[in-house]
């Protein structure tokens, strides 16, 4: 788990000294590609909403949960659109970055 840690730090790290020396025109689409999964840690603003979505959905699913226990049911149906509902951002966010990926 460190090891990983530290290789991801260096990474971002080194991403970030690549993309501040370059101008827009000179990032390829290499060094974008290569930016993919670490692009929440050059960005301290995108990285703090995408923790604060990933709270707020736990939080939104785990109170469903706790609901439906207390009344006795198990809908299913309804934790799944709920948690549909509240990643919609991260879904779609993935879906941005593969479309530009490929």
């Amino acid at each position: 788990k460190k090891r990983f840690k530290r290789a991801i730090m260096q990474d971002t790290q080194r991403m970030a000294e690549i993309l501040a020396c370059a101008s827009g025109e000179e990032i390829s689409s290499d060094v974008l590609n290569s930016c993919v999964g670490i692009e929440l840690f050059l960005s301290p603003g995108l990285a703090r909403r995408a923790k604060e979505k990933r709270m707020l959905h736990s939080q939104i699913v785990l109170e469903e949960i706790a609901r439906q226990e207390e009344l006795n049911i198990n809908d299913e149906r309804r934790i799944r659109k709920l948690s549909e509902r509240s990643s919609k951002w991260s879904m779609e966010r993935a879906h941005d970055l593969a479309v530009g990926y490929w």
